[in-house]
């Protein structure tokens, strides 16, 4: 997609991607206040061109990237799926917390899933 057409979704209120093909890309959509889904599936896959993105987690994106697995085959759902990525992730040298702040919290909180996250003024 071109830098313009990128812009344009973004200031419309487009606000994830998970269609990235290079590290450069996913950067200009963050910059554009975008989140980056770095998808594994069946067909289309971008972890291996987008998992630098998340040792630059703690410094800049940790809350901007998610992990997702699309267009998959309900039995590669069934052998793990986001627990396949985040090994993955782990095997790469990337940190436990970030990589689970990705795979479990962020997609909660982008999505608004009401589900049992605890904040302190629940406590």
């Amino acid at each position: 997609m071109s830098p313009n057409l990128t812009l344009k979704h973004a200031s419309s209120g487009i606000n994830t991607d998970h269609k990235c093909l290079t590290i450069e890309d996913a950067r200009y959509k963050l910059s554009l206040s975008m989140k980056i889904i770095i998808r594994e599936g069946s067909a289309a896959k971008n972890f291996e061109s987008l998992h630098p993105l998340i040792s630059e987690c703690s410094k800049k994106y940790c809350d901007s990237l998610m992990f997702c697995f699309d267009d998959a085959h309900p039995n590669d759902i069934l052998n793990g799926h986001i627990n396949l990525i985040v090994a993955r992730a782990i095997e790469h040298g990337h940190g436990f917390f970030d990589v689970l702040k990705i795979a479990c919290i962020n997609p909660v909180l982008h999505y608004k899933i009401p589900v049992g996250l605890k904040n302190r003024r629940s406590c």
